[in-house]
């Protein structure tokens, strides 16, 4: 029989923290959806059809956190959470005229659909979008 080495009181905690923190990590990881840094969609909000650029931070925390970027050439600002809902607005000129959104990322950030609001307006109106550049685990 062979001489084994005879497991440490660190080695053995290390084996005992690592299996309670594992299960603990890994929910927390895997429900973000990963947006990366810089990421460019094909977006139709009610009919008008053109491009999304989102620009965020890269490593999501567990809560919110900030974006921006383009839609249909206009600045956008808002916020991106953990749990895949995202919010922006779009500057058109005057809050008059600027466009809320609100929606979800799907699908392991290859798609995105919600509701936005012009202005004061409570007539909510529908959008769509799909990531130019999907995640390599989800590319055909």
């Amino acid at each position: 029989m062979e001489n084994l080495k005879r497991p440490t009181y660190i080695d053995m905690l290390t084996w005992i923290f690592g299996c309670l923190l594992i299960p603990i990590a890994i929910p927390i990881f895997a429900q973000a959806q990963d947006i990366h840094n810089t990421t460019v969609w094909y977006v139709d909000a009610n009919g008008f059809k053109g491009e999304l650029v989102i620009k965020a931070p890269g490593v999501f925390s567990t809560t919110c956190d900030p974006i921006e970027g383009k839609i249909f050439g206009n600045p956008i600002e808002g916020k991106y959470c953990s749990s895949g809902q995202i919010t922006f607005v779009r500057r058109v000129g005057s809050p008059d005229n600027d466009q809320t959104y609100t929606g979800g990322i799907a699908n392991g950030a290859v798609s995105m659909t919600g509701t936005f609001t012009v202005g004061k307006n409570p007539k909510k109106f529908h959008f769509h979008a799909t990531n130019r550049n999907p995640p390599p685990s989800f590319r055909p």
